[in-house]
């Protein structure tokens, strides 16, 4: 009978994956992918522990959580009060995303657009507010595009930064406290894409 296999780090997973699989948007040869073990409420962790606050979640899944047990009261809760909200209405969450980030249009240059549909929101970087130059160009990147993405990453944000744009799509389930401790990790990151603008 042989033994189970023992679990692998997440410098295994990821030199597997990359040798054996595809991934989605992404040159083959610069992707940079993220190991994940386990998940829990809005954050996801690493083999080795590390912990990333899942700020793309919506994007892919439309998430509600990971492994969430608040769920099923949190649902009750809701179709008693709103069962639906539609693209045209507003409501308190929508309010809350839509102010913090106009936040960061006012006290960012290099926030060029922000634009959000719910918790669904996107945020556009430029070199010039005049111009609308983007930070990055279509189908490219930049260095300030990519440090950013690197600073995220290193501040436990996950988030689908692409071109001259980053996403904010956090579970549906973040609380006010979690959705402030993300948007303090990119205010301090947005410092670095600031440095790049002109005038």
């Amino acid at each position: 009978m042989s033994s189970p296999p023992s679990k692998m780090t997440g410098d295994q997973i990821v030199a597997l994956t990359r040798q054996h699989t595809l991934y989605e948007w992404s040159a083959q040869s610069k992707v940079d992918p993220i190991p994940v073990a386990r998940a829990e409420g809005i954050y996801f962790y690493t083999p080795e522990g590390k912990r990333f606050i899942d700020f793309n979640s919506q994007l892919m899944s439309v998430n509600v959580g990971h492994g969430e047990q608040r769920i099923i009261r949190a649902i009750t809760e809701q179709l008693n009060t709103l069962a639906f909200a539609n693209p045209f209405m507003a409501t308190e969450p929508r309010a809350r995303l839509g102010a913090k980030l106009a936040e960061l249009a006012s006290s960012h240059p290099s926030v060029g657009a922000v634009r959000s549909i719910g918790l669904f929101g996107i945020v556009e970087l430029v070199r010039d507010r005049k111009t609308l130059e983007p930070m990055a160009p279509f189908n490219g990147t930049s260095e300030e595009m990519a440090a950013l993405g690197r600073f995220f990453r290193q501040q436990g944000l996950y988030t689908m930064v692409r071109w001259n744009s980053f996403y904010t799509n956090p579970p549906l389930t973040i609380t006010e406290a979690q959705l402030r401790e993300a948007f303090d990790i990119i205010d301090r990151g947005l410092t670095l894409t600031d440095k790049a603008v002109r005038g």
